[in-house]
Parts: structure tokens; C-alpha cells; sequence
């Protein structure tokens, strides 16, 4: 009976590390490429002021700022040669007057813009290794109706749009080192919880149960809440 109860007890302990793995494997994808609006707002509200906004010789009816930022959030490198087209940012229903990359991670990243239209703003091809970001600022006339990153990479299904979380005071919400204590005490806790289990079990279940809880807590807890942050695009708020 001994014997067959430190199977068991080895059993559960291996199906808890498969869970963990198969959790890791299922979070960490190999390619990703995500973007999100920062900025979509008039330059000008309404005002008792006659003002004229020109843009060159031409008139600006309705000037807006738009400011996309594009990550690889995935844990490969996208080669420049993986861009079968390239990067497109797309704006419907407004007029883009001018655009330039306005910052990047890391700092030399120097990326080209190709092409600059009316309706979309083209990204040279270049190599973009995890966590590379590119922010691109546009002025449009107009209120778009549409934003959007379109482009096919190999091995990336679709370019995600997400949002970043912010404060009550719109600013992206960071990850403090407050935040960081109470995941790893969190995670002590589990342990805890797991050791008790393992060490006040009467019976095989209760040890295999203390077992899975110490080996989910230690492999995915602290880990797991941190990488959740991480794809709600945290690091796209950078």
C-alpha cells in the first residue's frame, strides 16, 4: 500500500508539472505582433477664438493626433525577411497630413517609413526581436473611423489589438513594486497552504493534493499573474 500511495503521489506531482508546462506554452507564444492606440484626440476643441489651423498652404478642418505603437510580443525575433508585406498602418475616414516615428525599444530600432499617404503610413521591413517597439505618430484631418495595423508575417495569424490599462487619471498603469510583493506573497501562501496539506494528510488525495498545490504555486502563481499583466500590454505602455 505504501508503495502504490508514492506512485500516486509521484503521479500527481508530475500531472502538476505538465499543467505548468502546458500553462507556459499556452501563454508564451512563439510570435506575436500587437499594437494599441495611445492617442486618437482633436489638437484643437472648441473655443470662442477664430483659429485657422494650415498644414503647408492647405487649410486643416479638423486636426487630430493618432499614435499607434507596434510590439513583438512574442518570445521569437520577426526577421525582416518573415514580412511577406510590410507593416501598414491604416487610417479610415481621415486624411493623414504627416507622420514619423516618434520613439522606439530599444532606442536604436531606426526604423524607415516607406510610404506616407492619404489613408495609410507603410513600415520598412526590419528585424524586430521580443518586446521591440515602434511608436508612430500621424496628423490627420478628420476623425477616423478606423485604426487598424495590417501585414502578413510568417508564423503570426493576426496582428492583436489591445489596450492598456491606465489610472483614473488616463496614464498607462504600471506594474509596481508594490504589485510584484503582493503576487509573491500570494504565492507563499499557496505553498503554505500546500505544505499543510501535504504535511496534515491522512491519505494519499490529500498528500497528492498538497503536492499540486506546491508545485502550481511555485511554477505558476507569482509567474502567472506577472505574464497575465504582460498581455494586457503593460509593456506596450513603456
Amino acid at each position: 500500500m505504501d508503495d502504490l500511495t508514492g506512485w500516486l503521489e509521484v503521479g500527481v506531482g508530475v500531472i502538476a508539472l505538465v499543467v505548468t508546462a502546458l500553462l507556459f506554452r499556452a501563454d508564451r507564444k512563439r510570435r506575436s505582433l500587437q499594437y494599441v492606440v495611445m492617442a486618437n484626440r482633436a489638437i484643437i476643441t472648441e473655443t470662442k477664438f477664430d483659429v485657422e489651423v494650415r498644414h503647408g498652404d492647405q487649410p486643416v478642418a479638423n486636426p487630430r493626433l493618432v499614435v499607434l505603437r507596434i510590439a513583438n510580443g512574442g518570445a521569437d525575433p520577426i526577421a525582416a525577411a518573415d514580412f511577406e508585406t510590410p507593416l501598414s498602418l491604416r487610417v479610415d475616414g481621415a486624411r493623414i497630413l504627416s507622420a514619423e516615428v516618434a520613439y522606439t525599444r530599444p532606442p536604436d530600432l531606426a526604423p524607415d517609413l516607406d510610404e506616407i499617404d492619404e489613408g495609410r503610413v507603410v513600415l520598412a521591413k526590419r528585424l524586430l526581436n521580443s518586446f521591440d517597439m515602434i511608436e508612430v505618430q500621424m496628423l490627420v484631418d478628420g476623425e477616423p473611423t478606423r485604426l487598424a495595423v495590417e501585414g502578413r508575417v510568417t508564423g503570426v495569424n493576426q496582428i492583436e489589438r489591445g489596450k492598456i490599462p491606465q489610472t483614473s487619471w488616463g496614464t498607462p498603469w504600471k506594474f509596481s513594486r508594490l504589485d510584484k510583493a503582493m503576487v509573491w506573497a500570494s504565492g507563499l501562501v499557496f505553498v503554505g497552504i500546500g505544505a499543510w496539506f501535504y504535511a496534515s494528510g491522512g491519505n494519499w488525495m490529500a498528500r497528492g493534493v498538497g503536492i499540486a498545490i506546491l508545485v502550481l504555486a511555485i511554477g505558476v502563481n507569482p509567474w502567472w499573474i506577472m505574464r497575465r499583466n504582460r498581455n494586457n500590454r503593460l509593456f506596450l505602455g513603456d
